[in-house]
């Protein structure tokens, strides 16, 4: 554990002990469960799959693949996720009957 002093979540200081990004809102899946945010120490680097992020956040369950004692945490930023394939759905939808 660590405090938020040149963490990378120092965003998240100002919900310290309460759960983010919804402050009071407790879980829909585990009522009554602590969901309160501690920040820890980054200092390790874990390499995960996932299947889509909603702005800066992964949206479904990102799945442990490795970790990755070759990379140096600051070096790990959302610049270097890929980005998602855009397409147009109404192409993809179209079959032609007129």
């Amino acid at each position: 554990m660590t405090d938020f002093d040149n963490h990378p979540w120092a965003w998240a200081k100002q919900e310290e002990g309460e759960r983010t990004p919804r402050k009071a809102e407790g879980s829909r899946w585990s009522a009554g469960k602590d969901l309160s945010f501690v920040p820890l120490r980054p200092e390790l680097v874990v390499e995960v799959r996932y299947d889509h992020m909603e702005g800066e956040r992964f949206r479904h369950t990102a799945q442990f693949n490795r970790w990755r004692p070759d990379r140096d945490p600051e070096s790990c930023t959302y610049a270097q996720l890929e980005e998602p394939v855009n397409f147009d759905l109404s192409s993809v939808l179209d079959t032609g009957r007129g």
